[in-house]
């Protein structure tokens, strides 16, 4: 673990920064896993490292996962895996035009092998790889048991097992959701996913799940959530993405919830900062309100 921290230069253990106490009397906190690293930030680091580690005390040769085009999980293993020097092979569903997107020219660009794949065939990946005992078949999201070792790592880290605490976690897949539960005993997490189909499947003790203040698809734009993501940078020195992070605590911001049983509130930034490229490209008109904030961040160039 220690020379992966070098080898990475990682920001370990992440910041804790106070934001404010919120109208309803509640300290609320940020837990800086943006700045772990700039590509692999966020609980991408998190979840992977676990399955580093078992990758190297194991007999295996390569690893093999999957993911969609734009995944920022699919973006950081590639660069950990290109930077490891550890073979691999990215099954890639939802790319339906001849132009790349922006993480499949990275992965071009590092290296990587990847093939497409219709997304109703994943479930037939894992029973391809299952039982090829020299092949590391990883799910998509990192959602697996060996997530659990850099989640338990977090869990140390934020010292806030307890009934007066409340975590704020987006979701995509629900992987890092559902490891912090399970390895936690008191503290409640509520979460947003704006992937409706996973809303369903985030129905654990403990887990509140936020109402979505957007009645927007997966990955819309908003002209409300860049004026927000452009306020909250204002006040708090922090970029949300435009997708998961910056969903959630809008529509934090936004809800009536009680927060009266609580001390404190601790938001967990996730990363995924690199999605912004795809999404400028996409909306380009978002530029008009976060152009700047994004070019001192080293998001984009000018």
């Amino acid at each position: 673990m220690h020379n992966l921290i070098h080898t990475f230069s990682l920001n370990l253990p992440s910041q804790i920064q106070f934001l404010h106490e919120d109208k309803r009397g509640v300290e609320v906190w940020c837990k800086r896993d943006d700045q772990i690293h700039p590509i692999i930030s966020g609980n991408k680091w998190r979840k992977l490292i676990g399955f580093v580690k078992e990758f190297y005390k194991s007999n295996y040769n390569s690893i093999v996962s999957v993911g969609s085009a734009h995944s920022n999980y699919i973006h950081s293993i590639a660069y950990l895996c290109s930077k490891l020097s550890i073979p691999l092979k990215l099954y890639i569903y939802g790319h339906h035009n001849k132009e790349l997107t922006i993480v499949l020219t990275d992965l071009n660009n590092w290296k990587i092998e990847w093939e497409q794949i219709e997304r109703i065939k994943v479930q037939e990946l894992l029973n391809k790889y299952n039982y090829k005992s020299d092949i590391f078949f990883i799910p998509e999201g990192g959602n697996s048991e060996c997530a659990n070792d850099g989640l338990i790592e977090l869990m140390n880290e934020l010292h806030s097992d307890s009934k007066d605490n409340l975590l704020l976690i987006a979701s995509g897949t629900g992987a890092t959701v559902k490891h912090i539960l399970h390895n936690s005993f008191h503290l409640d997490v509520m979460t947003l996913s704006p992937v409706a189909s996973m809303r369903d499947q985030l129905k654990l003790p403990r887990l509140h799940l936020l109402g979505d203040a957007l009645t927007l698809p997966f990955a819309a734009y908003s002209d409300e959530l860049m004026k927000f993501i452009h306020e909250f940078y204002q006040q708090h020195g922090i970029l949300l993405d435009p997708i998961y992070t910056s969903r959630m605590m809008y529509s934090f911001y936004k809800s009536e919830i009680k927060l009266e049983k609580y001390r404190k509130v601790t938001f967990i930034h996730s990363g995924g900062l690199q999605g912004w490229r795809s999404f400028v490209k996409r909306f380009p008109n978002c530029l008009d309100v976060v152009g700047e904030i994004l070019i001192a961040n080293n998001v984009i160039t000018c």
